[in-house]
Parts: structure tokens; C-alpha cells; sequence
């Protein structure tokens, strides 16, 4: 399975779960960008007046880097940028509360399913 396909399969599994969760997703890979690419949001979930932006890393193994690791400053501050140009751009959503979360998924010691974890509030802009 290539890094893009497992990719994918992550982003999936976790659009799932936020669905069980009651969420609706009302986007996905949503790339944004103002003369250059300001980032890209990988799920975007809503839930009453509650708008969530996701980050999904995942890894097939946690060997290289902890997943959560891989959201490091630099990637932090892409995302707030991403996320205020998406609003910018979606009016509906100015009196929701907003969250921006990161999901991580890996698979199982057996190999045959995911897990995810999802980190609520992880990235804030300060």
C-alpha cells in the first residue's frame, strides 16, 4: 500500500469517526490559497455551532517520528492561516465556535484495523 493510498485510508477512518460522533463533514482536502498555497485542511466537521478543522496524520508505524510530532510549529501556523482564509471565504460559519483538532491513526500490533485518536483543541492560535 502506497503512502498515499494509507493516506487516504487514515483520512477516511477519521471522517468516520467524526461522524459517529455526530458530526457532519462539510469538507474534505479543501485547499486554500491567495497568490500561493496558504495550506490545505484535511477534514473540516460541524456539530450544532461548532466548526471543527482537522489535521489527519498518519503513519504506518511510529518508528521515523510520533505522529503528533509531525504537526510541529511550523505546520501549526499553515494550518491557523488555512483555516481563517476558509472563513473568509464562509460567512455562515462567523458565529460558530471553532476548534482545530489532529487525528492520529496508525494500525493495530496485528496490522488489520485502525486506530485513531483524536486530540481535541490541539493547535490554537496564540
Amino acid at each position: 500500500m502506497t503512502n498515499k493510498t494509507f493516506g487516504d485510508w487514515g483520512e477516511n477512518f477519521v471522517a468516520e469517526e467524526y461522524r459517529k460522533r455526530g458530526f457532519k463533514i462539510v469538507g474534505r482536502n479543501i485547499r486554500l490559497s491567495a497568490g500561493k498555497l496558504l495550506g490545505e485542511i484535511d477534514i473540516i466537521a460541524a456539530k450544532g455551532q461548532l466548526l471543527v478543522f482537522v489535521e489527519v496524520k498518519s503513519r504506518k508505524n511510529e518508528n521515523f517520528m510520533p505522529t503528533l510530532e509531525a504537526v510541529g510549529i511550523f505546520k501549526q501556523r499553515k494550518l491557523l492561516k488555512a483555516a481563517k482564509a476558509y472563513l473568509l471565504g464562509h460567512q455562515g460559519y462567523d458565529k460558530y465556535q471553532k476548534r482545530m483538532d489532529v487525528a492520529t491513526v496508525h494500525p493495530t500490533l496485528d496490522g488489520k484495523f485502525l486506530k485513531c485518536t483524536i486530540i481535541e483543541d490541539a493547535i490554537q492560535d496564540r
